[in-house]
């Protein structure tokens, strides 16, 4: 209970977090509903801050001779790994609510928490990295 009241009210905090879709939710659907919308602009904040990163990657690469090449590879190479390590965790998170109505929510809030966690760390990579 003290978990789904938690989701309450991210959800209702409104428009900050994913706009009016989250604004007034109370039963299970809405908040789902909620929490994908909230998932939703965290995917798209994640595929913008990955995307400027590897522009810098690719900017690094460039600068450097053909055989020391290789930023943006090890970069995408972290990004597939990462996506599979938080999918797996969250599903492993949500495990305990398996055929409850909470599963999804549970599964839904971890994603967007660890997208959120994760763009942090692309921004940093994309604003930190100076190109040789």
């Amino acid at each position: 209970m003290i978990f789904r009241a938690a989701v309450a009210i991210l959800c209702l905090s409104g428009p900050a977090l994913a706009g009016e879709a989250c604004r007034g939710s109370s039963t299970q659907t809405e908040m789902n509903a909620c929490a994908a919308t909230i998932e939703d602009v965290a995917d798209q904040a994640l595929n913008d801050a990955y995307e400027n990163a590897m522009a810098r990657m690719a900017k690094i690469d460039s600068a450097l001779p053909t055989e020391s090449r290789g930023a943006a590879d090890a970069l995408r190479t972290a990004q597939r790994a990462w996506l599979i390590v938080r999918d797996q965790g969250c599903a492993a998170e949500a495990w305990p609510y398996a055929g409850g109505t909470m599963q999804r929510l549970v599964e839904m809030s971890c994603r967007a928490a660890a997208t959120e966690a994760r763009t942090d760390i692309l921004l940093q990579m994309a604003t930190s990295i100076d190109s040789p």
